[in-house]
């Protein structure tokens, strides 16, 4: 529903990429580590990070660019890294960097350490796409409390949660049913505009829907 709204918006949907359970297993930190370092020689990419921050810089410099020239062999060798590593999977093996990025979250549970953790890594790769894009939205389904699980949460919650994103990035709740699509449209032509908000009927919301233009 969010690639055909996407679409009939005049949007071009370049790739869709999906994390994979090791992208956020702490047990596999280690082999991240190497696949992010290996991933960013492949991108050519100079930086003083190290482990999941670089590794969510070399992903948000695959996947987006402010002045993107088309796929390139050095973005395309580093998505295959990525890939190989099995950290995640593109619809596209080579990529044209989109200018604006949508990251669609589903929930996770567990301690309320975990979930805090997960949290910060949801917060750290949307700050890493914002800083590649025009404009960066999160977007979530209903929220759920998992039963038997001490804490749930989400990627639009952690957004929301945290100060520094929550002026930063535009979050929408409830996106993926009815004008969920819709309002995720709106909310990137909002933030492209410097309006940044929080739209659905959730914890933390500050409008049902974006500002229209006239």
């Amino acid at each position: 529903q969010l690639q055909t709204t996407l679409a009939a918006s005049g949007a071009t949907v370049t790739a869709t990429v999906t994390l994979g359970a090791d992208w956020a297993d702490p047990a596999k930190a280690a082999a991240r580590g190497a696949a992010a370092t290996a991933a960013a020689a492949a991108l050519r990419l100079t930086s003083t990070a190290r482990g999941d921050a670089l590794l969510e810089e070399v992903l948000a410099g695959i996947v987006v660019s402010r002045d993107s020239a088309g796929p390139t062999p050095s973005r395309t060798a580093a998505l295959a890294v990525l890939s190989d590593a099995g950290l995640l999977d593109s619809t596209e093996p080579q990529i044209d960097p989109a200018d604006l990025a949508v990251v669609v979250s589903g929930h996770y549970s567990g301690e309320e350490a975990a979930v805090a953790a997960r949290s910060s890594e949801v917060r750290a790769l949307a700050t890493a796409l914002l800083d590649h894009s025009a404009a960066t939205v999160v977007a979530g389904v209903e929220p759920v409390v998992a039963a038997g699980q001490p804490m749930t949460s989400d990627g639009v919650s952690a957004i929301r949660a945290d100060r520094t994103t929550a002026t930063l990035i535009s979050t929408v709740d409830h996106a993926l049913g009815g004008s969920g699509p819709a309002r995720v449209v709106l909310a990137l032509e909002a933030q492209l505009t410097g309006d940044i908000g929080h739209y659905g009927i959730s914890d933390g919301a500050t409008a049902a829907v974006p500002r229209v233009a006239p």
